[in-house]
């Protein structure tokens, strides 16, 4: 019962800023966010993700052995020789009609920079709960549940072919099993009253900030603000 509670507890602070709300996320669920901006989200997420594989250690090192091997297992499934995560990105971004070269020379926007050093701080600073909590069940677990309103869109709508969307069915899979991973992980450790209020302080300021960084991507490249 407790554990289950937790689980709750952290969903309810997810819930007022979960992805699957924001004006970018519904646009493109009904089919009229331009491909522009589908782009910049590529561009934007290549570079979030390629500085976080970092943080997968940073949270390992004073975590239990089913921690460490949760995030090696993360790491391991991001950089797989053979089908390489960031790669999917670079494709996805050609498919909507850019040069995937020109990711890795432009910079992110500034919100993605600071995004991504709350992640990597809270993962140098603070206990592992905070980074599990934070980036696997906030902030996975939203892109998990953004899937099924994009994925068809990105089908139907945009008529994308499935090898140029594999980056979105690849984690409607993998964020499903990596957050509940997580979460089945916080529920087995956190057993006092102030680790589990930290998991749901932690998860929901995550959302907060997700919240924002997909907020200056809508705002500049959907809304042409932010210049």
């Amino acid at each position: 019962m407790a554990a289950q509670a937790l689980r709750e507890r952290m969903a309810a602070a997810i819930e007022p800023r979960h992805t699957i709300k924001h004006p970018m996320f519904q646009k493109w669920g009904e089919g009229t966010l331009s491909k522009a901006c589908m782009a910049g989200y590529m561009h934007e997420s290549w570079h979030y993700v390629t500085n976080i594989f970092e943080a997968f250690f940073l949270t390992a090192r004073n975590a239990p052995r089913e921690v460490v091997e949760l995030e090696l297992e993360n790491y391991y499934e991001e950089t797989d020789p053979e089908n390489p995560h960031p790669a999917l990105f670079l494709r996805f971004y050609e498919a909507c009609g850019y040069d995937p070269a020109e990711i890795p020379k432009k910079k992110p926007l500034p919100s993605t920079e600071g995004w991504t050093q709350w992640l990597l701080g809270l993962a140098r600073n603070e206990p592992w709960q905070a980074t599990v909590s934070a980036l696997h069940c906030s902030s996975e677990f939203q892109f998990s549940g953004v899937m099924p309103v994009i994925l068809p869109a990105l089908r139907e709508k945009y008529k994308f072919k499935e090898h140029e969307i594999e980056h979105f069915w690849v984690h409607a899979e993998a964020d499903i099993e990596h957050s509940n991973s997580a979460f089945d992980v916080l529920e087995r450790n956190c057993t006092t009253p102030e680790e589990q209020d930290m998991c749901v302080y932690y998860a929901g300021e995550s959302a907060r900030r997700r919240w924002f960084y997909t907020d200056c991507i809508y705002l500049h490249y959907e809304m042409g603000e932010l210049q």
